[in-house]
């Protein structure tokens, strides 16, 4: 099973603070796409055995919409950017708009086909089966 997580890998340097006072994805950082944002660490069961899944939707989802993920080592060490994270454990996942402002705290099923339908209810960005 594969350590790597597809799509954009995130930093905390790659996020903003919007007018909002809320964490926010630099829009260059995802070419002013919405997505998803994988939030994992990788001794966590759970995450490995998502990452898959992740890697699916990568897939299959076309470049109009980001994913992007950030891992547990790249900010444990910064208690400010946890706090605006704002997460309840791994994995966790959160959607995000075209100017990078997240909207919406995922907590559905975590496999492929559901998340997808979600993304469609959502971003009205439908994929077909392949």
């Amino acid at each position: 099973m594969s350590n790597q997580v597809n799509g954009y890998n995130l930093k905390p340097s790659d996020f903003r603070i919007n007018n909002n006072g809320k964490l926010a994805i630099n829009k260059q950082k995802i070419n002013g796409s919405p997505g998803m944002l994988l939030i994992y660490a990788n001794w966590c069961g759970h995450c490995v055995r998502f990452k898959p899944t992740f890697n699916k939707i990568h897939n299959k989802i076309g470049n109009d919409f980001a994913m992007a993920s950030i891992e547990h080592g790249d900010f444990k060490n910064n208690s400010d950017f946890i706090k605006l994270l704002n997460f309840k454990g791994y994995p966790s996942i959160k959607f995000f708009d075209q100017q990078g402002n997240i909207i919406d705290d995922y907590t559905g099923d975590r496999d492929d086909s559901t998340i997808l339908k979600h993304i469609c209810k959502v971003y009205h960005h439908c994929m077909l089966e392949r």
